[in-house]
C-alpha cells in the first residue's frame, strides 16, 4: 500500500511510535491503567487512515488482534 512512499510510512510509524509513548506517559502520570499494545494499534490506525483513508485498514486484522488481548 505504501510503495513509492516509504518515507511517508516511516514518518507515519515515528509519529506513532511518540505518540504512543506520550499518551502513556500521560496516563501513567495521571494514574490511569495504560497499555502500550492497545496505544500503538490505535496510533498504527490513526496514521493509516489520515493517510490513505478507512479502506487501508484491515478490519479482520484488527479484531484478530483484539482477540489475542482477550479483549
Amino acid at each position: 500500500m505504501f510503495e513509492g512512499e516509504e518515507k511517508r510510512l516511516m514518518l507515519g510509524y515515528l509519529a506513532a511510535l511518540i505518540g504512543g509513548a506520550i499518551w502513556n506517559l500521560v496516563a501513567t502520570f495521571a494514574g490511569m491503567p495504560i497499555s502500550g499494545t492497545h496505544s500503538i494499534v490505535g496510533a498504527m490506525v490513526g496514521f493509516s487512515v489520515v493517510a490513505k483513508g478507512f479502506d487501508s485498514i484491515k478490519w479482520i486484522e484488527i479484531a484478530k488482534i483484539g482477540k489475542s488481548l482477550d479483549l
